[in-house]
C-alpha cells in the first residue's frame, strides 16, 4: 500500500463518478491528490488497487458515493474572505433589500458553505448591520454537498488560522478561546441553518435575496457550471444579488445577470 498507485484508466472511471454525482471537474494533475485523499480509507476496507475499489463503490453506491465526494472536496476558508464583499452588503446590498422588500425577511443563502466561515461571517454582519438598523430582519441558510463538513462547521469551533482576518473587537466578542481554538458563541451560530445540498440538484430551499457562491465555479466545466449557474439564478429572487469569488466569473456561460463590481452580480427586475 505505501507505493499506491493509480492507472490512467482508473483515474478516468474515478473521474467520471465524481463528476457524475457532484459535477467537480478532476485534471489530470489530481492524481497524486486522489490517492492521498484516498489512501487511508483503502487501507481500512483492506484494497489494494483503484480497481477493487471502484468495484466496491458500485457495490455499495448508497453510502461510498458520499464518502468518495467528501474526500474530494475542497475546504480552506477562513472568516470574512473577500472582506469587501462584506463591506458591500452593509452599504448597498442590505440597504437594496430593505428599499425592495420592506416587509420581508431577508433569505441568505452560503450555497458551498465548507466548514462554516463564510456562513458565520454572514451572520456576524447581519447583527452588526441590525444594530444599526433594528427593522432589519434576516435568516441565513448554509449548504455543502460534503456531509463531514456540514457536522464540523455546526460545531463552530475554529483555529486561529480561520480567524486571521476578524478584528480584535471582533474575536472578544463573538468567539470563547478553547485550548489552541476559539468557539463562535451560540448567539451567532444559532443564526445559521446548515444542510446538505448537491449544487447540481434544482434548489428546494425556496428563493433567496442574497447568495454567496465563492470558489466553487473554479470546480466545474463550462456544462456543470451553467446548470449550477441556472439553479441558482432560479432561487434568486428580482432585485437581489449573487457573489462570487474574485478569481471567478460568469464569462464562459449563459447569463441574465448584471455585473456590478468583481464578484457581484445582481438579477434585475
Amino acid at each position: 500500500m505505501h507505493s499506491l498507485k493509480i492507472l490512467d484508466q482508473e483515474f478516468e472511471s474515478l473521474k467520471k463518478i465524481i463528476y457524475t454525482h457532484s459535477g467537480i471537474n478532476l485534471k489530470p494533475t489530481k492524481k497524486t491528490l486522489l490517492i492521498s485523499r484516498l489512501r487511508a480509507r483503502l487501507i481500512e476496507l483492506n484494497i489494494v488497487t483503484f480497481t477493487d475499489y471502484i468495484n466496491y463503490i458500485h457495490a455499495h453506491q448508497r453510502t461510498e458515493l458520499q464518502y468518495l465526494i467528501n474526500a474530494v472536496s475542497t475546504n480552506e476558508t477562513y472568516f470574512m474572505r473577500h472582506n469587501a464583499h462584506f463591506d458591500y452588503l452593509k452599504k448597498s446590498a442590505f440597504p437594496d433589500f430593505m428599499k425592495y422588500f420592506p416587509s420581508q425577511k431577508c433569505r441568505i443563502w452560503s450555497a458551498a458553505s465548507s466548514t462554516g466561515e463564510e456562513a458565520y461571517s454572514l451572520a456576524i454582519t447581519c447583527s452588526e448591520y441590525k444594530k444599526l438598523h433594528p427593522n432589519f430582519s434576516f435568516e441565513i441558510t448554509a449548504s455543502d454537498i460534503n456531509t463531514d463538513i456540514i457536522n464540523t462547521a455546526r460545531n463552530a469551533l475554529f483555529s486561529q488560522h480561520s480567524l486571521k482576518r476578524l478584528s480584535d473587537r471582533q474575536l472578544k466578542i463573538y468567539f470563547k478561546a478553547e485550548g489552541s481554538h476559539f468557539r463562535l458563541y451560540p448567539e451567532i451560530s444559532n443564526m445559521v441553518q446548515f444542510k446538505q445540498h448537491n449544487l447540481l440538484n434544482p434548489v428546494t430551499m425556496g428563493s433567496f435575496h442574497i447568495i454567496f457562491l465563492r470558489n466553487v465555479l473554479i470546480y466545474f466545466d463550462s456544462k456543470s457550471k451553467q446548470k449550477v449557474h441556472d439553479n441558482i439564478t432560479n432561487s434568486l429572487t428580482p432585485n437581489s444579488h449573487l457573489f462570487i469569488s474574485l478569481s471567478e466569473s460568469l464569462y464562459d456561460i449563459n447569463t441574465s445577470l448584471k455585473l456590478i463590481s468583481t464578484g457581484i452580480f445582481k438579477k434585475e427586475s
